[in-house]
């Protein structure tokens, strides 16, 4: 896995270099050396991140989720 693919995978799961350490049970360094390229990122992690980015791209939020009294409470957000 190219360094940038997995920055953007994390990126697109919106998880911090110390979420995703937590999830791999590793150090905020390593993660920086596999982003950095001084590591090197194994099959298994590849697989699991791009799995997941690919399931979150697919499954996004629902849009209508929010109710309409809050449209009204907060009239700065977007729809």
């Amino acid at each position: 896995m190219r360094t940038d693919k997995f920055i953007a995978a994390r990126i697109a799961l919106g998880w911090s270099r110390h979420g995703i350490a937590a999830q791999l049970g590793c150090s905020e360094d390593m993660l920086r050396q596999m982003e950095g390229g001084l590591r090197h990122i194994p099959p298994s992690v590849e697989r699991w991140l791009i799995d997941l980015a690919d399931y979150h791209a697919a499954h996004p939020p629902p849009e209508n989720w929010r109710p309409e009294w809050m449209w009204q409470e907060w009239p700065g957000y977007i729809r």
